[in-house]
This record gives C-alpha cells, sequence and structure tokens, in this order.
C-alpha cells in the first residue's frame, strides 16, 4: 500500500492513506528521513520512501500546476 508524507508534527508523521484519511506514525518507524510528499511503504513493520514513485508524483503535479497558469 502506497502513503503520503502529509507533514511532520514533531515526533509524528502524518500519512494520507489511499482513502484520503490520515494515519499519525512515529518518525522512528522510518528507515530514512521523509520529507512533506514523499510516498511511502510499509514493508517489515518499517516505513520506506518509494524514490522512484515520490519523483513521479512530483512530476506529475508540476505539470498539472504548470497548466493551471499557461
Amino acid at each position: 500500500m502506497e502513503y503520503i508524507v502529509d507533514r511532520i508534527e514533531e515526533h509524528l508523521v502524518v500519512l494520507e492513506l489511499p482513502d484520503r484519511s490520515h494515519q499519525m506514525v512515529e518518525l522512528n518507524c522510518f528507515s530514512s528521513e521523509v520529507k512533506e510528499g514523499d510516498v511511502v511503504q510499509k514493508i517489515d513493520g518499517l516505513y520506506i520512501v518509494d524514490q522512484q514513485r515520490t519523483q513521479q508524483r512530483r512530476a506529475e503535479i508540476q505539470e498539472l500546476t504548470k497548466h493551471l497558469f499557461d
């Protein structure tokens, strides 16, 4: 399952789930540093940033945004 990092609040990461609901997860449950907008997957109880999917999602959002201001 794919989650989106919505925001980081002190030692908690707020994830957006596929159904658009939110879940709070302790920062120490992540395998590496996370940023808002990162796409993460939970594998064996650990949240891992999916770098390829994060870059793809950011490019899609940038493309959509570009069309708004043309």
